[in-house]
């Protein structure tokens, strides 16, 4: 099994990923099988659970098992250290039949934590990752259905899964999920995950799991999409701010009158708002929650760091991984958005942040002539610095033991934030 970086197309491989959208997306589930048990292994395994507990102090962690038509769930035991106490865990587990949750795993694990930001910077939605371990014979929950996308990575043993109707189309974030006996619709045939398989879960799609002979383990990605709505709700933010007409109170003792009597005003209000909602600026606005929370993966950036003096125009540099990057420019300066961060400058900087936007590895002199060779060292030593660039390579100055001094000029472009 290769290592390296995992992707969308990775994760679905031999399935196209361009079939995945036309033909599952936000609509059906998809089942990927036939790979090697070992399809996974460079992400996580059974025999890392001792080691993800006993190192991150088992957070976000729990046990919970679905029995006699309720889910029990329970905190890790702690020893008085406050650690997990493994031994009472082992006997919970194999024991007593309770499956092991860890939410978040994508905070507590480097790998899973690179596929996560890798997704993100491709679907432009968050992603987060949850794993969970079951004992031969056992289930954790009952029927439901998740109010995001899922992709189910099974990564040890196996899991029969059942799928069933879509009691609502894509449900909102807060939409309640449990089921009652008969809201899941008619059940399929029963899907049998084995290590290496994957099997994707639009939301909304009733669905329940549960081991047979052996224990399973498996990682769910979960994809919290951004909607419409999300976008209507921004416009009609900024509306509101803009047009006073909007933020008038409704007439005191409203609720005597007849609902009827307000039809005209609302009416003349949503005529309002679709002339002066703002496309642009409410999905900028919406992009922004993703950018805005973000963190880089680490990488040993700060080794990185160390070598910026060295930094030349013939060096080779390059976006970090998982990285993705919006431009943007307004009353006379230019900015470039990436997750966590915001760099921005005059104007005439801004061919040059498009390009790097644009552009995964470049040299530094390949940068737009927009700037002297000594302000393109100044812009890439800022990015490097601020954390969007990383140094593949130093490369040879343009003159040997000779440092670049940028001129004052070039470090006013370059160095505003």
């Amino acid at each position: 099994m290769r290592n390296g970086s995992w992707d969308l197309p990775r994760l679905l491989a031999p399935f196209r990923t361009q079939s995945f959208y036309d033909g599952h997306w936000e609509t059906d589930a998809l089942r990927v099988a036939g790979r090697d048990g070992n399809y996974y292994a460079s992400l996580f395994g059974m025999s890392d659970i001792e080691a993800l507990l006993a190192f991150t102090a088992g957070g976000n962690a729990r046990l919970v098992q679905w029995r006699d038509g309720r889910v029990i769930s329970k905190a890790l035991p702690l020893t008085g250290d406050g650690v997990p106490n493994m031994y009472m865990i082992y006997r919970s587990y194999h024991g007593e039949g309770y499956s092991l949750s860890v939410d978040r795993l994508d905070l507590r694990w480097k790998q899973v934590s690179a596929l996560c930001k890798e997704l993100e910077s491709k679907l432009h939605y968050p992603v987060a990752a949850n794993l969970y371990m079951t004992p031969p014979g056992a289930q954790a929950f009952p029927v439901h259905f998740d109010t995001h996308d899922v992709f189910v990575l099974q990564l040890a043993g196996s899991k029969r899964w059942r799928i069933y109707g879509t009691p609502v189309v894509l449900p909102l974030a807060d939409t309640p999920s449990a089921l009652s006996p008969g809201e899941a619709g008619e059940p399929r045939d029963p899907i049998d995950l084995v290590a290496g398989d994957l099997l994707y879960l639009p939301r909304g799609l009733a669905h329940e799991a549960q081991t047979l002979g052996e224990a399973s383990l498996h990682l769910t990605i979960g994809v919290h999409v951004f909607r419409w709505a999300d976008v209507l709700s921004e416009a009609l933010t900024m509306a509101t701010r803009k047009d006073s007409r909007f933020r008038q109170a409704l007439p005191p003792r409203f609720l005597d009158r007849d609902a009827k009597d307000f039809r005209e005003p609302f009416k003349a209000l949503l005529s309002v708002f679709a002339d002066m909602a703002d496309c642009e600026t409410s999905i900028w606005r919406v992009g922004q929650r993703l950018l805005t929370n973000g963190q880089p993966q680490p990488d040993g950036h700060f080794t990185t760091l160390e070598q910026l003096p060295q930094l030349n125009p013939g060096s080779l540099v390059a976006q970090r991984a998982g990285m993705m990057c919006k431009v943007t420019s307004s009353g006379g300066s230019a900015a470039i958005h990436y997750p966590g961060n915001v760099v921005s400058g005059p104007a005439a900087i801004e061919p040059a942040l498009r390009f790097i936007a644009e552009t995964p590895k470049f040299a530094v002199r390949d940068l737009p002539d927009c700037l002297a060779d000594t302000d393109k060292v100044v812009l890439a030593a800022r990015l490097v610095r601020e954390g969007l660039l990383t140094i593949v390579r130093l490369g040879a100055a343009e003159a040997a033991n000779e440092r670049v001094t940028p001129s004052r000029r070039s470090r006013q472009a370059a160095n505003r934030a």
